[in-house]
């Protein structure tokens, strides 16, 4: 669920299950890295982060952006490599997907200095500069000169027409600082006369507003660059190093928080002096294996995956129930709208082994759920994660409502043909749909509490259909535990 976002199908449950190899955890982990579903997975994780669709729009485009981050996870592209694609893209949009990351820190379509600084370093330095916009931060270090001295590097960024005045033939460049802006393209934050990166502060800034502010590295000293740009390159490499005070441990964090649903730093963009990790060990050691392998997240993955600490039960055991932060036990997480579209229908459908072609995959293909779309389901399904948290919610009493009476789990599932052509018996049953449903074996208490519901059928197909409908409703279906 973590790496592919989708279940595995009953026989390769079954197999997994009855694999004695002591290395078999990771042989499942170098697998799923290995497919396709692998980066699509990310590519959701990281585009609503990045470029937030639209909650509950019907009307929106072509999305070319999922795609590109999807194929940069399956190639291996290192994170710094991604990040730095993201900060510094140029020409159309339309033929550059990346460039989705500057359009949705965008008003109106003109890139905005100050929605960039933001979003560059909440997100990929885990830093919280925002409340530093418009006055020193209250709780923390940054100052507005770190703020604006951040922006300052995106000033000359702006919009630009290709093609006519259609939003598809727009561009984006960095503008020479002597370049007359008109103002259809907004009004320029660039400061004229200030060699290297400057900008002038906008009303945003209150107290600054008016005041020319150069570009000042995070933490650090002033850019003492004395050309005339551009400079995004340049920061880009800064802002992506190994040597950055941030960006290799926000990396680690964000990738953490993914797999245990809290980071070793919490919130996630709460880096900052006094806010100590729970593992500072361990966020250490990561760090350094992530720099070492020039930010392979792949590699990154295999490590975090392959720990106890991962593979330890979400069952609580007395005297650990209130640890969130210790890992005593694994924590419970929501599944996203995408994933649990995949995990509906997997358990529903139960893809099979093609002829001649081997082993049954880890990561099945997922068949379209009957009466919803994936865009549908995921629209309805979809609400804006604490990304500060590391959690995922979206799972609420509509949502929850529309599964248990609409038709989806209500009609006749195809996984009960398939499995009442294998002739099983009411044991066998039971077990079947447990491993289909929640990848596991059924406990006596749960085989007896079947057993006495499906005596309360005269219909055998009904009751099956009714065991069934209970497993997918249940909340050890929609969570990731």
């Amino acid at each position: 669920m973590d790496i592919t976002g989708r279940i595995p199908t009953y026989d390769k449950a079954v197999a997994f299950l009855a694999d004695r190899s002591t290395d078999k955890r990771r042989k499942v982990i170098d697998e799923l890295l290995a497919r396709q579903s692998y980066g699509e997975q990310f590519a959701s994780v990281w585009r609503e982060r990045l470029a937030p669709p639209e909650m509950g729009s019907k009307k929106q485009g072509r999305d070319s952006f999922s795609p590109w981050l999807a194929a940069q996870f399956n190639e291996s592209r290192a994170w710094s490599q991604i990040v730095t694609n993201l900060l510094t893209v140029e020409g159309r949009v339309r033929d550059q997907p990346q460039s989705a990351f500057i359009m949705a820190n965008s008003d109106n379509f003109d890139p905005q200095p100050n929605l960039l600084a933001d979003a560059t370093s909440r997100l990929f330095w885990g830093v919280q500069l925002r409340c530093a916009e418009c006055h020193d931060h209250p709780f923390a270090p940054w100052k507005q000169d770190d703020f604006w001295g951040t922006a300052a590097f995106f000033s000359r960024v702006r919009r630009g027409y290709a093609l006519g005045k259609n939003p598809v033939g727009w561009t984006i460049t960095e503008a020479p600082p002597d370049e007359p802006i008109s103002r259809k393209f907004g009004k320029s934050m660039a400061a004229k006369g200030v060699p290297g990166p400057a900008i002038i502060v906008s009303v945003d800034g209150a107290k600054l507003e008016g005041r020319t502010v150069k570009g000042k590295f995070l933490g650090g000293s002033v850019a003492a660059w004395s050309d005339k740009g551009p400079f995004r390159t340049r920061f880009a490499k800064w802002a992506t190093g190994k040597d950055h005070p941030y960006f290799a441990a926000n990396t680690v964090n964000r990738w953490w928080a993914h797999f245990f649903g809290r980071g070793l730093v919490n919130p996630l963009d709460g880096f900052q002096p006094g806010n100590t990790p729970s593992h500072p060990d361990v966020l250490k050691l990561l760090v350094t294996e992530l720099a070492t392998t020039d930010f392979d997240l792949k590699h990154l993955i295999r490590v975090i995956c392959n720990t106890r600490a991962y593979q330890r039960t979400s069952r609580p055991t007395k005297g650990n129930e209130l640890d969130e932060s210790l890992l005593s036990h694994m924590a419970v997480k929501p599944l996203r709208p995408e994933m649990l579209y995949n995990a509906l229908s997997i358990a529903l459908f139960q893809p099979q082994k093609k002829p001649g072609v081997g082993k049954t995959s880890f990561t099945p293909p997922v068949q379209p759920l009957p009466g919803i779309s994936r865009p549908e389901f995921v629209r309805f399904f979809r609400s804006r994660d604490d990304e500060r948290e590391g959690s995922q919610v979206n799972n609420g009493i509509p949502q929850l409502l529309r599964l248990m009476n609409g038709p989806l789990l209500n009609d006749r599932a195809r996984i009960l043909d398939q499995f009442a052509k294998r002739r099983l018996t009411s044991s066998e049953m039971i077990n079947a749909l447990m491993l289909a449903a929640y990848s596991r074996h059924p406990t006596n208490s749960e085989r007896k509490m079947v057993t006495e519901f499906m005596a309360q059928y005269s219909d055998e197909k009904q009751a099956w259909s009714a065991v069934l409908w209970a497993l997918l409703n249940s909340s050890e279906f929609t969570l990731n535990h």
